[in-house]
């Protein structure tokens, strides 16, 4: 049997919303949609539930790439 390697850490990240890059462009109109303002409804009741997933990016610059997770990270900003 052979070992099966994680590809993240198990242990959360905590990264400055500032300091996330997303790594593609936001869809015009998400903004304006009923996914958004779910999301954007659930974390103002409940907290943000699933994680945002970043990669690391430019450890001179603390700045991280977003993976997963753009529709949060609008609602979030």
């Amino acid at each position: 049997m052979t070992k099966v390697v994680l590809g993240f850490d198990l242990e959360p990240l905590i990264v400055q919303i500032d300091k996330i890059l997303p790594s593609r462009k936001t869809p015009m109109g998400v903004a304006t949609s009923k996914k958004f303002t779910q999301i954007r409804s659930s974390i103002a009741e409940i907290g943000l539930i699933e994680p945002l997933s970043v990669a690391a990016g430019d450890p001179k610059t603390g700045q991280h790439i977003l993976l997963d997770g753009h529709i949060r990270l609008l609602a979030l900003q």
